[in-house]
């Protein structure tokens, strides 16, 4: 038997990985219409135009995590619009990106 001493990881952090972690890992997922439902639930005040450039561009959870700011300018988005949106990607897609390094992780 060997003893690897490691040191506690904080609550909070251990929530926040696992809150952000699992955000990310429910949006990749979605199609169209459940990321629009997603982001309405997230308060950012996506209005008519908003919610028509989603559809036309058939914006999937996967695809919004790997727009850029330059994609959302380029759809059509405003730059107000493009900001939240950016924002909630940025940190989607972070967490995101380090699931499998968190799930395969041999340490």
């Amino acid at each position: 038997m060997s003893s690897q001493a490691s040191s506690p990881a904080s609550p909070i952090s251990i929530t926040e990985e696992i809150s952000t972690r699992t955000m990310s890992d429910v949006v990749k997922d979605f199609n169209t219409q459940e990321l629009i439902d997603y982001l309405g639930r997230k308060d950012l005040k996506l209005d008519e135009d908003d919610i028509k450039i989603l559809c036309k561009e058939k914006i999937s959870g996967l695809a919004f995590l790997e727009l850029t700011e330059e994609k959302f300018c380029s759809i059509g988005f405003t730059l107000d619009q493009q900001q939240y949106l950016q924002n909630l990607s940025k940190v989607s897609a972070r967490s995101y990106k380090t699931i499998p390094r968190l799930k395969f992780s041999t340490t």
